[in-house]
């Protein structure tokens, strides 16, 4: 109605796992943007199967300039293609979000419910039942049609990690330029910064971005503090990543049928890049996909994707 919304959806997958997923499936225990898994083959050695269910749904109330929502899903800081801290792609978690806006300015408030794991003191390689952090989250900035700014604060309470960020975006013409630098309390070597830059056409966009995450970003060791399900928010490999990549896309009209996505880059990261994992060597990666719309107003289609990376047999 005029001030209530709400939505809500139920994803499940079965799946075989490519080489970079199924390293990460094998170390976290977790899959980005899903969380825990359920197991279908023995897991000795690629390929890796899963079988895995999410679900995601909001209520929200607003009125003048202020809003508040009552949310499972997983929020969102900045306007790059990669954020550092809060990306839509981490794994939902329970939030209660307070929000004011007045012309081009913004803040908000939240309260949010993350999930982690302890190795249980008997058995050294297995996992108890989730233990729960609690964060909070504050932002305010300002946004208009060319130039956009907006600083984040978050603490959690038990285990307790404070971050700072902020982000931006510039647009002229139909170029643009996003960045966002951050540090926490556990970080032990400088910010950490994104920076990306490209070009919007009609029916093509094309740009890059360069990620440096610095050690203790997320947390300190190899315990993720800023984390939900195991796997850090914002850029899922956690601490001391490197990663540049290249990316287009393409549709064939304004009213496009056909969608066309490929992206092309290199990555580093000690956890990933070690000769002691199962699929060693992630260097470099190749991802693309082709899309076919079959009905725009049920949002119905068909995607083919395809991702390789260098060092896997």
């Amino acid at each position: 109605d005029s001030n209530f919304t709400a939505g809500s959806a139920l994803f499940e997958r079965q799946s075989t796992l490519s080489p970079f997923l199924s390293e990460f499936a094998l170390q976290t225990r977790s899959m980005p943007g899903w969380g825990v898994f359920k197991r279908l083959d023995s897991w000795e050695e690629n390929p890796r199967t899963i079988d895995i269910a999410r679900a995601i749904g909001f209520l929200a109330w607003s009125k003048n300039r202020l809003s508040t929502k009552i949310e499972i899903g997983a929020q969102r800081f900045g306007w790059s293609k990669s954020p550092l801290m809060l990306s839509q792609e981490d794994v939902p978690y329970p939030s209660l979000q307070f929000e004011w806006t007045k012309s081009n300015f913004f803040a908000d408030i939240s309260m949010n419910q993350w999930v982690g794991s302890r190795r249980d003191g008997a058995v050294s390689s297995e996992y108890i039942i989730r233990n729960i952090n609690k964060a909070i989250i504050s932002s305010a900035g300002f946004s208009n049609e060319y130039v956009a700014i907006a600083f984040l604060f978050g603490h959690t309470l038990e285990p307790s990690i404070s971050v700072v960020s902020m982000a931006g975006r510039f647009v002229k013409n139909r170029g643009f330029m996003n960045y966002e630098a951050a540090t926490s309390s556990t970080s032990t070597s400088g910010p950490s910064y994104q920076i990306g830059a490209g070009y919007n056409g009609d029916q093509f966009r094309t740009g890059l971005n360069i990620i440096r995450t610095k050690d203790g970003l997320y947390g300190d060791g190899e315990e993720m503090v800023w984390s939900n399900a195991m796997i850090p928010l914002g850029v899922i490999t956690g601490n001391n990543t490197k990663m540049s990549t290249v990316y287009f896309t393409f549709k064939n009209s304004n009213s496009a049928k056909w969608y066309f996505k490929c992206e092309a880059g290199t990555f580093s990261n000690a956890q990933y890049n070690s000769n002691d994992n199962l699929n060693d060597d992630f260097r470099r990666f190749t991802k693309g996909s082709i899309t076919r719309v079959f009905s725009p107003d049920w949002d119905m289609g068909l995607t083919l994707s395809v991702e390789a990376f260098k060092g896997h047999d």
